[in-house]
């Protein structure tokens, strides 16, 4: 679990910490955007996971975050050689997002396709991917 963030205290969760200690098949490497840290990688997320990963053929990706970041790692990582059907995102939107739509007014919940996550980091998961049903091995 690739988990990025401005800074330390947008890392809000000690539960990926938790996991690597209980699992040593899973890794967590947090990252910061803004903010050194000892500790902390510093890079844009899905750069990290690019400075790991140069090749990503054979993964699949599962990001969340703000679609600007969802939009760059789709980019980024299909250079790499993800496969554009190996790519699943959850982009969320912010209130400032939201305050920008023309037409919405302030407080008012609008449709139910406005959807806001009160998420403040991003994560990207980069999964060795398995073979598919009937696929020849």
């Amino acid at each position: 679990l690739y988990w990025g963030a401005r800074r330390p205290e947008g890392l809000y969760s000690e539960l990926p910490r938790k996991w690597a200690r209980d699992n040593p098949r899973f890794k967590y490497v947090p990252v910061l955007s803004e903010a050194e840290e000892p500790g902390f990688r510093h890079n844009l997320v899905h750069k990290a996971v690019l400075e790991d990963h140069p090749s990503l053929a054979g993964f699949q990706a599962y990001v969340c975050g703000v679609p600007v970041m969802t939009q760059a790692a789709r980019r980024d990582f299909t250079a790499a050689g993800l496969p554009d059907d190996e790519f699943f995102a959850d982009a969320f939107v912010t209130r400032a997002d939201l305050a920008a739509v023309p037409g919405r007014r302030a407080g008012h919940r609008g449709r139910r396709h406005w959807r806001l996550v009160a998420v403040r980091a991003h994560a990207v998961v980069p999964v060795p991917r398995a073979p598919r049903r009937g696929a020849d091995r």
